[in-house]
């Protein structure tokens, strides 16, 4: 699967459709393949060829193409996706091609995306560079998923 062209299609898209719908959309194409359930915690690096949602909390590195932040979770960590979706609480540094900030959400720190969804309530004290086209992450690309098809 061509990650970025997911992306892209649904951040074109996105604009019309609701907070739920597009979690729905999200999870009924690609099943969460790690949850980290709630009252959990996690110190370290995780790396995930595809979605990964927590509810717990996390302090590391993140490497998955998307990331989805419940609501409850506490996210203090470097992350490289394509898709980072925040409910919950996020602090750290994040290179991605599409966030989505929440009505619920609150993000700190420093983002580096090529686009951005802000539901209105939401909360973010960050510094945001917005890049036209191209992939904000390394030349090492997260899952070369293309070549495994």
């Amino acid at each position: 699967m061509d990650w970025n062209s997911l992306i892209c299609t649904w951040s074109d898209k996105i604009r019309s459709q609701s907070n739920q719908h597009f979690i729905e959309t999200v999870i009924k194409k690609h099943p969460v393949e790690l949850y980290l359930p709630e009252n959990t915690f996690f110190e370290g690096s995780i790396h995930v060829d595809g979605l990964f949602r927590l509810e717990g909390k996390v302090n590391g590195k993140i490497h998955c193409p998307i990331v989805i932040i419940a609501e409850k979770a506490l996210v203090t960590a470097e992350v490289e996706a394509y898709c980072l979706y925040i409910e919950g609480h996020f602090r750290g540094i994040a290179r991605v091609s599409f966030l989505y900030l929440s009505k619920l959400g609150r993000c700190e720190g420093n983002i580096k995306t090529n686009c951005i969804f802000v539901e209105e309530g939401a909360r973010m004290q960050s510094k945001v560079t917005i890049e036209k086209g191209g992939d904000n992450l390394p030349q090492s690309k997260l899952v070369k998923s293309s070549e495994n098809q």
